[in-house]
């Protein structure tokens, strides 16, 4: 398994994503540190898809942490390959991209606790929750890689500061 502490740095989460129209209630894993029911943590960090008891925000991305939340703008269970990217910067602002387009923006300390010590889920495991997918690129890095809009890689590259990279090909 792989953790990945984001605490006091800048950081950019970025993944390419597939799914049908979300059918199950609650949210379900893109990418988190969550844990699973049994091990759950306040601390962790979690990018998640909306389910169906989620009303307008059924089928959006959703970038989550304790007392905190970023949500998409459109939904992402179209059956389209997405490419999803969450960037904290220096100044504490977060933005989320979806298809190279600002969605959604907050701010975010950088001392905020979001390092829960589990190992990455992909794809579900968060209360044992799943949900048809499809993923083909997943790359964390301690630095950003998109400040504005941009035209989404077809692939990721990794840099210096990048922590875990996993290319899938799906």
């Amino acid at each position: 398994g792989s953790n990945v502490d984001l605490r006091n740095n800048p950081f950019s989460i970025e993944v390419w994503y597939k799914s049908p129209t979300i059918t199950i209630p609650n949210p379900t894993t893109i990418v988190d540190n969550y844990g699973t029911s049994e091990s759950g943590s306040a601390n962790s960090w979690n990018l998640h898809i909306a389910g169906t008891n989620y009303g307008t925000s059924e089928g959006k991305a959703m970038f989550n942490t304790e007392g905190f939340s970023l949500e998409s703008t459109a939904r992402i269970d179209d059956g389209i390959w997405h490419h999803i990217s969450i960037e904290r910067y220096n100044d504490e602002s977060i933005k989320m991209f979806v298809d190279g387009v600002i969605n959604s923006t907050s701010t975010l300390a950088l001392s905020a606790e979001i390092y829960s010590g589990f190992n990455l889920l992909i794809g579900s495991r968060h209360y044992n929750r799943f949900h048809e997918c499809n993923i083909s690129d997943i790359m964390i890095s301690r630095q950003n890689t998109y400040s504005d809009s941009f035209l989404p890689p077809s692939s990721f590259t990794a840099n210096p500061n990048t922590v875990f990279h996993l290319q899938m090909n799906e």
